[in-house]
């Protein structure tokens, strides 16, 4: 599948879905997410490219059945680095109405923050919606702290 502007997506990614407006603040994150996903009665895991204050993209990357989603590392990746982007936030909705995240979400936070972490990125925060459009901030309830700089040590060949 090819994107809009900023190269192709690895095949596991289904769409790319580009908001409609300019979103210049990381809280409109939300907003562009809520406004992709809610209502699904399916999981959908969608990957924001953030660049300072900018949001570059918006990109479904996975999409589930009514209490899990699939997700691949390299396509959430993708997203901000083919974007030209060093951070990324990520979000998904439970359609089930239960706005507190799992085991499985806790889980899946720190694969992510650890392989954004070894690309270079910084993972700034994992999002996870209810049907009503609330949502939940793993960064703002202490489960995922965001470093200034990514913490990798580099590897010489």
């Amino acid at each position: 599948m090819t994107s809009v502007g900023i190269g192709t997506l690895p095949p596991r990614a289904s769409r790319l879905i580009l908001p409609p407006m300019q979103y210049e603040r990381r809280t409109d994150v939300a907003a562009a997410m809520r406004e992709m996903i809610i209502g699904e009665a399916q999981e959908i895991f969608l990957v924001a490219a953030v660049d300072g204050d900018d949001v570059r993209d918006v990109v479904e990357v996975a999409r589930g059945d009514y209490h899990s989603v699939r997700v691949s590392l390299p396509a959430v990746l993708a997203v901000p680095l083919l974007a030209g982007c060093s951070r990324l936030v990520v979000g998904h909705n439970h359609p089930s109405s239960r706005l507190y995240p799992s085991d499985q979400d806790y889980n899946l936070t720190k694969q992510v923050a650890e392989a954004a972490n070894v690309a270079g990125l910084i993972l700034q925060d994992h999002l996870i919606f209810a049907p009503d459009g609330r949502h939940v901030s793993l960064r703002e309830t202490g489960v995922l702290e965001v470093p200034a700089e990514p913490t990798y040590k580099e590897v010489q060949a």
